[in-house]
């Protein structure tokens, strides 16, 4: 209901159902049937209710194809969890963000909940990753945790793309230091 409701996207019933079918398609895999929460790290589980060793969800699967087969909402949805304006208070962030409570829910329990951090045997892709970013930012570290949604690529060029001219591209990896 969410995502269809939503005005600020291009998902209809149609493309709704199709992301549907594509997620039923995904989670009859191997490789998506392994995935199991693994919350040791960082304890999330208690905050997410989601115990250490449950199956990834349909709904899970769900929220990462809408955020990576439709722009708009993707960039609508990205905007939600920063300030638009200097000075911008939380309260309005969180409000932006909560017309997308259920896309974000799905999306940081997939991240955190399911998301290997490069420590189960199969590590999945390994970096560099690049990200283009439109505007000039500063980085404070060179060890740094993303904690709201970020578009990468590991095509440096892509990348270039989205930096366009005035812009800048991060590049990441994901090893761990031990």
């Amino acid at each position: 209901e969410e995502i269809l409701t939503n005005t600020d996207n291009e998902v209809g019933v149609e493309q709704f159902n199709e992301t549907q079918v594509k997620a039923q398609q995904f989670m009859k895999t191997k490789r998506m049937k392994k995935i199991k929460c693994a919350t040791d790290e960082w304890d999330d589980s208690i905050n997410f209710e989601i115990e250490d060793g449950e199956p990834i969800l349909l709904c899970h699967i769900m929220s990462i194809l809408f955020y990576t087969d439709f722009t708009e909402l993707s960039t609508s949805f990205s905007k939600t969890f920063r300030r638009i304006e200097a000075g911008e208070s939380l309260q309005s962030v969180k409000e932006r963000n909560s017309f997308y409570w259920w896309l974000s829910k799905y999306i940081i329990e997939t991240v955190n909940c399911y998301g290997n951090n490069g420590e189960v045997e199969d590590k999945g892709e390994s970096g560099p990753f690049f990200s283009g970013l439109g505007v000039v930012i500063f980085v404070e570290s060179f060890r740094i945790r993303l904690c709201g949604p970020t578009s990468t690529t590991k095509e440096i060029l892509i990348a270039q793309n989205f930096a366009k001219q005035n812009g800048i591209i991060l590049q990441m990896d994901n090893q761990k230091d031990d």
